[in-house]
């Protein structure tokens, strides 16, 4: 079972500023299975925030299982870092394809996986990449990554505010039985809680509150 959330963490609040665009595009390119840096975006002067607002790639059938990782902010330890076909949502390596979202999808039999959610960084970002461990030697990537400074995110209704943070939690390789309690995030103040209530093969229906437990009162989310 596969469970990953993006949780947005919301401080101070955004101002107009002056658009300016940024990112790389790669063609017929080597990924390893040393992580390996494919672009980088320090701030312009003047600046105080960007988004990374679009990742997309394909290649030999290894990069569909590659891992890529986004650094923000000059992090040690990656705030975001994902297997390719999770990008998509595809939680059990489903090639089926084309299929997409305006946020996600698979625009290709082979490759062709994106993303259109919003990364927020304050000062820089960074994205690596690097195949399987079960790799035989180096393969072929072509990749696009893309973002805007200082674009502000709205998100259900609402402004985000310039020092949003999006920061993926997951939980891979565990087997709940139905209808049990799943701690999927604890932030902060403590709110956590999901209920799984799997019906059968085909279909997972699930439930989420959020739960204070200093307070231990349930929260419909």
């Amino acid at each position: 079972m596969h469970v990953w959330v993006l949780l947005f963490v919301c401080i101070l609040t955004t101002q107009a500023q002056e658009l300016l665009t940024f990112g790389t595009g790669l063609s017929s390119q080597r990924l390893y299975k040393t992580e390996t840096e494919i672009f980088s975006h320090t701030l312009s002067p003047g600046s105080t925030f960007g988004v990374l607002t679009h990742f997309w790639t394909t290649g030999d059938p290894e990069i569909d299982t590659s891992t890529f990782s986004y650094y923000i902010d000059g992090e040690a330890v990656p705030s975001i870092q994902f297997i390719t076909y999770m990008l998509a949502g595809a939680g059990f390596n489903d090639r089926a394809a084309p299929w997409g979202t305006k946020w996600i999808g698979k625009g290709a039999k082979s490759g062709g996986w994106y993303n259109n959610f919003r990364v927020p960084f304050q000062k820089s970002i960074r994205v690596t990449g690097k195949l399987p461990s079960t790799a035989s030697g180096d393969k072929t990537i072509w990749i696009i990554v893309r973002g805007t400074e200082n674009l502000p995110t709205s998100f259900q209704g609402f402004q985000l505010p310039s020092t949003a943070r999006l920061t993926l939690h997951k939980i891979e390789g565990v087997t709940y039985d139905p209808l049990a309690w799943v701690r999927v995030v604890c932030t902060k103040n403590n709110y956590n809680g999901i209920n799984i209530n799997k019906k059968h093969m085909y279909f997972m229906d699930g439930g989420m509150i959020g739960i204070p437990i200093h307070e231990m009162r349930r929260l419909i989310l």
